[in-house]
């Protein structure tokens, strides 16, 4: 999700220039991206049955990532300890189904499209 081509916002290299990448956290204020994209992926998944409309998007994005089946490994930064207790909540409860994880990633991939994604290459 990270890597998502949005007009404006570069996905190079990390923290050279400033934050110039989606920062897939809850913040207060949100960006209207991030809220768009944690809007998005908690209606595909509770379509799905999935109780997760209070998870944070930090939540949502590592556990969608780590049940994704074409993914061996997800790294995250874990610089505080209100990462490290995202990941291990993550890490202790089920993964999503296959047809969970598709279904919120289509839902991902039309709401970049509409934001103006570069999509070539993506999908």
């Amino acid at each position: 999700l990270n890597a998502l081509p949005l007009p404006g916002v570069s996905s190079g290299d990390w923290g050279r220039n400033g934050p110039t990448h989606l920062r897939l956290r809850d913040a207060k204020p949100m960006g209207a991206v991030e809220s768009l994209l944690r809007r998005v992926i908690r209606e595909a998944l509770s379509k799905e049955g999935v109780a997760e409309s209070s998870a944070s998007l930090q939540r949502l994005a590592l556990k969608l990532s780590m049940s994704a089946p074409q993914v061996a490994s997800c790294l995250n930064g874990m610089r505080t300890e209100a990462y490290v207790a995202d990941a291990a909540a993550v890490l202790q409860e089920p993964p999503l189904s296959e047809a969970q994880v598709v279904r919120a990633m289509r839902a991902v991939r039309s709401a970049s499209e509409e934001l103006g994604c570069e999509t070539r290459g993506l999908w």
